[in-house]
């Protein structure tokens, strides 16, 4: 088995690290894991609303895993890693089902545009019912960000403090 890190910052579990040796790949400690990061870290944080990693990009069998696990895409990083472009992933935990919801946006995406009203309001709780965010998540279009970008950002924020 391989190490898993995790820390909590600001309102997500966020996913830093996980392996498993190659000798027992396919094996669900992968998965294992991953369900263990959930479930141990809405006991210590039981209001985080979501579990956030990154990916590489070419790393299918990884996204399949978070995939098969509910987890879903929701920005690219580019230059993430030297070699490679990331993909950031989020797992929605209960307490997401708890964030306020503007039900007026949630039909206008509905009624109007065409989406189904459980993806409408997914969509609005991941936003903070950012109505121009949740509809871009929902026609498949992801942020993109820049590993640069976010160093600055998390600088500025640690300056800031």
């Amino acid at each position: 088995r391989g190490p898993s890190y995790c820390s909590s910052v600001s309102d997500a579990l966020n996913v830093l690290s996980i392996a498993v040796e190659v000798g027992v790949r396919g094996c669900r400690i992968g998965e294992f894991m991953l369900r263990q990061v959930a479930e141990v870290g809405l006991l210590r944080f039981p209001d985080v609303p979501c579990v956030l990693l990154k990916v590489r990009e070419d790393n299918l069998p990884a996204q399949s895993l978070y995939a098969r696990l509910g987890f879903r895409r929701v920005a690219v990083v580019h230059e993430y890693y030297d070699d490679c472009d990331a993909w950031d992933m989020m797992l929605q935990l209960g307490p997401m089902l708890r964030r306020p919801l503007r039900a007026d946006l949630a039909t206008r995406l509905s009624g109007e545009l065409g989406f189904t009203r459980a993806e409408a309001e997914l969509a609005l709780r991941w936003t903070r019912n950012d109505f121009g965010g949740a509809l871009a998540l929902l026609a498949g279009a992801v942020p993109e960000f820049t590993r640069i970008s976010l160093t600055y950002s998390a600088q500025k924020n640690i300056a800031g403090m």
